[in-house]
């Protein structure tokens, strides 16, 4: 009998744990962050080897800004996830988010060696070059992430940031246009300022 209601409290455990994970995947998506966050972490006092939680959280804590609490749960998570090209996305972003370039920079060539088809890899390594003061090294990465996805206003703009940082006008004024033509109202802002 106790076998039996043990068993079934540790499916009842992963179960509501997974439906708790699910749940909080879509408060990220709602951007409820704080919310997906109290909810996780039960799930990760209860079991602290629940990866996917762990993965979440970390999500959730990087769009509060909660930098060094997302390095915290990713690296737990990459423990066990040594091959997953987001995780050390996330640790990039958290590393820069604390002004450890030269850290991001290692996390964001691992996830392009992991996944060398994401833009935002290429775009991230390239915004770490820049603010290394580094904005030649930095253009090919953000031609890079545009080679992969053309109409990424991010991308432009911040390789018009590093053209003009390196006397290139023309070109740093033509992708803040485009950038501008994409819905990036600091591109427009930027063309003002620099452009005229």
């Amino acid at each position: 009998m106790k076998y039996i209601y043990l068993t079934s409290l540790f499916i009842f455990s992963l179960t509501f744990g997974q439906t708790g994970v699910d749940k909080a995947k879509i408060l990220i998506k709602q951007n409820n962050f704080q919310e997906a966050i109290e909810l996780l972490t039960p799930i990760i006092e209860q079991n602290a080897d629940n990866n996917d939680a762990l993965f979440q959280r970390s999500i959730a804590k990087l769009n509060l800004n909660d930098y060094y609490g997302t390095i915290n749960d990713i690296s737990k998570y990459l423990i066990a996830n040594t091959n997953d090209a987001e995780a050390y996305y996330i640790l990039g972003a958290s590393s820069t988010g604390i002004q450890e370039y030269k850290q991001a920079i290692k996390h964001y060539e691992k996830a392009i060696e992991l996944n060398p088809n994401e833009a935002k890899y290429y775009n991230n390594l390239g915004s770490a070059y820049y603010a290394l003061n580094k904005a030649k090294k930095a253009i090919p990465y953000f031609t890079k992430a545009l080679e992969i996805e053309p109409n990424y206003k991010l991308a432009l703009y911040n390789r018009a940031n590093s053209y003009l940082n390196r006397g290139k006008k023309k070109l740093a004024c033509l992708d803040y246009s485009r950038a501008g033509e994409l819905g990036m109202k600091k591109a427009y802002e930027a063309i003002q300022k620099f452009c005229n």
